[in-house]
């Protein structure tokens, strides 16, 4: 009876857990999507990016990666 118990809670934990981590991360989302944005278009000016208005973070995200991985290309090749 004590382990159906102890299983009991600790599932219960895990749910309650889980949705107050879900609930976190979207009012973090919500709360600094602006900042975000700022950083990764300073991060895309810096390596030489151009882009359209409509790109997602995340795509923006994978360009300057790609930029990134790019350039390190670039300067193993001449060295």
């Amino acid at each position: 009876m004590s382990i159906d118990v102890t299983v009991l809670t600790a599932l219960v934990t895990l749910a309650v857990l889980a949705g107050a981590s879900t609930y976190l991360v979207a009012k973090y989302s919500r709360a600094h999507a602006i900042k975000i944005r700022e950083s990764l278009i300073q991060r895309a000016n810096k390596h030489g990016i151009v882009f359209p208005e409509g790109l997602s973070n995340n795509e923006l995200l994978a360009q300057i990666h790609e930029a990134k991985r790019d350039r390190k290309q670039g300067q193993m090749k001449a060295a």
